[in-house]
């Protein structure tokens, strides 16, 4: 097996660029600058990510792992009950709740 070493200036071009695989997270229908976070209560040290929706109402969370997430706070009580889980195979998956979309991407990069 070979080691290569990449300097952190090509490094962070590189995942730019789309080379490294990052589950994210995508969902829609929120109002504008609505505040959303997600945890993932499972977890020894409770991770949680904060997004705020961009003017057509998405929020993106990125730098996440496989597993479940809960959204606990923005939309809707309905979407604040809803567990979203993040398979670890690549793929593009969707899950409808009332006027919300989620949309889980995980692709291999190019």
């Amino acid at each position: 097996m070979a080691v290569v070493y990449v300097s952190w200036p090509l490094y962070r071009q590189m995942d730019k660029a789309g080379f490294f695989p990052e589950p994210r997270i995508e969902i829609t229908g929120f109002q504008p600058n609505e505040q959303v976070i997600i945890t993932r209560p499972h977890s020894f040290s409770g991770i949680s990510r904060e997004a705020w929706a961009d003017k057509s109402g998405k929020a993106v969370f990125h730098d996440l792992s496989p597993g479940n997430w809960v959204i606990t706070k923005g939309g809707t009580e309905k979407l604040q009950k809803t567990t979203i889980y993040i398979p670890d195979r690549y793929g593009i998956f969707i899950k409808q709740i009332e006027q919300f979309e989620i949309r889980i991407i995980f692709q291999r990069g190019g």
